[in-house]
């Protein structure tokens, strides 16, 4: 998969989910790419340089900005589902039930993950 064309990936732990590896960049984006073909599926501009890794939970996969916040963004249409000015580097949990987010000074739990 040649990656060169996507400008400052992030991959300190990419989300690899029904062959499509989701990964945030320093330009703002969130890029979904085929695993096979390395080619973009689709991508979204969350407004803030990504530094974290991606999280995928029941079709939908979270990053976080270094502008603060969070974002909740449906694998398949890369449509944004949910957002949360709660959020710093990259969500470091989630369940079926609950998510935390890192905050620059905190860790906070959300009850539901779902829009």
């Amino acid at each position: 998969m040649d990656l060169t064309r996507y400008h400052r990936l992030v991959l300190p732990a990419d989300a690899n989910h029904h062959g499509t590896l989701y990964a945030g960049s320093y330009d703002g984006s969130l890029y979904a790419l085929d695993t096979d073909t390395g080619r973009a599926r689709w991508s979204y501009a969350v407004g803030g340089r990504i530094s974290g890794s991606a999280t995928v939970v029941d079709g939908i996969v979270y990053v976080a900005t270094l502008a603060g916040g969070s974002y909740g963004i449906d694998t398949r249409s890369g449509v944004q589902l949910w957002h949360s000015p709660i959020g710093y580097y990259s969500p470091v949990a989630a369940s079926s039930n609950a998510f935390y987010l890192v905050g620059a000074s905190s860790l906070s739990r959300l009850h539901t993950i779902h829009p």
